[in-house]
């Protein structure tokens, strides 16, 4: 196998092509649609884009490839102790990354070994690599983790942030519905029937790229009138969506009250698995509950109709997710400190410090 660095996906020979569709279709949140977005909106200026890209020769004709992480670094002047770093390719819109791989691939220990040491040599003077939001119980996870565990560097893992979800493989709506807790199931089914008294309800599931714009009008001014502050990147959802409805994953849906539109959800429906992505209502409806009876209805929808086997929550550890799901795991991370460098000793030794005073401030609370 051999690795090779890219500063841009047009640089990225035919045959990745193939990896980023066959990745893409198993997790839209490793697509090139998804990439390209993120990449062409969320960039700044003084990061310097970092694409990985792992392949064996084929038998006969172009080389296969295995897989490709996409990274970026700081350019320009450094502070005298400040780390020179490495980042995954991922932010606050983020719910999932990681290295791109194929989903039927058995090598990945190799694969990761090749990655790490393509990294680990060539750009030697990176104090710190950050990689974040990753699947703790994915073989790729354990992989990569094990290729870094090295002479001259210091691996920890690091938590991300909390995921919410819920098992629904085999399982109806109503099945769904009836496994809520008794209180839950009050609280819809009042709510619901006061949001029919209030007026005309109905709702409307955008997935066409042509049906966008007019979702998209009626998505901002329930955004701009919730309680949620404005997008750090202000073109990201937009063009996140035109992605999703790209890959045929978009599910948008919008609940109207006399044609006025009061909340609205964005979900991706990808290979067997529901996320919620993005959310919101306008406030002034906060009491008819119209958040939650978009949520039933999109449930409904992807239960009905999508055959899944799971729904996933998205980014937080927010309290209304335990009212709709009873599962809940981590995304982990991995902090890899350089310890060739000054910098990077400095780095690991303050991360252990920090530590330190952390496990020392909970064993002193835990005995109050």
């Amino acid at each position: 196998m051999r690795s090779n660095f890219f500063a841009k996906f047009d640089e990225l020979p035919p045959h990745y092509d193939e990896l980023l569709e066959a990745a893409g279709t198993e997790n839209f949140y490793y697509s090139f649609p998804w990439y390209r977005n993120l990449i062409d909106t969320t960039s700044h200026a003084e990061e310097q884009l970092v694409i990985c890209g792992v392949e064996s020769p084929a038998p006969t004709g172009s080389p296969i490839a295995r897989a490709l992480i996409v990274l970026r670094k700081r350019v320009g002047t450094q502070g005298v102790l400040r780390p020179r770093e490495l980042h995954l390719f991922e932010n606050v819109y983020t719910l999932i990354a990681g290295p791109v791989i194929r989903p039927d691939e058995s090598n990945i220990d190799k694969i990761m070994q090749t990655l790490a040491a393509k990294i680990t040599t060539e750009l030697s003077n990176i104090d710190v690599i950050q990689l974040g939001s990753m699947d703790p119980n994915s073989v790729a996870y354990d992989a990569l983790k094990s290729a870094f565990q090295k002479p001259g560097f210091m691996v920890r893992g690091v938590h991300s942030f909390i995921n919410w979800y819920e098992p629904t493989k085999g399982i109806s709506y109503d099945q769904y519905h009836s496994s809520l807790s008794g209180k839950m199931r009050n609280l819809l089914k009042r709510r619901n029937r006061k949001l029919e008294k209030a007026g005309n309800v109905r709702w409307k599931l955008t997935k066409e790229p042509a049906e966008i714009p007019s979702a998209m009008a009626d998505y901002s001014l329930v955004y701009a009138n919730s309680w949620k502050t404005p997008e750090i990147y202000p073109n990201f959802i937009e063009g996140f969506v035109k992605a999703c409805a790209e890959m045929n994953v978009l599910r948008l849906g919008i609940l109207y009250l006399d044609d006025q539109p009061t909340a609205a959800q964005i979900w991706t429906v990808t290979n067997g698995q529901a996320t919620i992505y993005k959310l919101a209502y306008d406030e002034k409806f906060k009491a008819l509950s119209v958040g939650s009876a978009l949520t039933a209805r999109m449930m409904e929808h992807v239960l009905e109709k999508e055959g899944l086997s799971i729904v996933d929550f998205g980014y937080g550890d927010d309290p209304y997710k335990k009212d709709w799901t009873r599962q809940r795991r981590d995304r982990m991370g991995l902090l890899i400190f350089n310890l060739r460098t000054v910098r990077g000793n400095w780095a690991a030794g303050k991360f252990t410090l920090k530590l330190a005073v952390t496990s020392v401030k909970e064993k002193i609370l835990g005995k109050t």
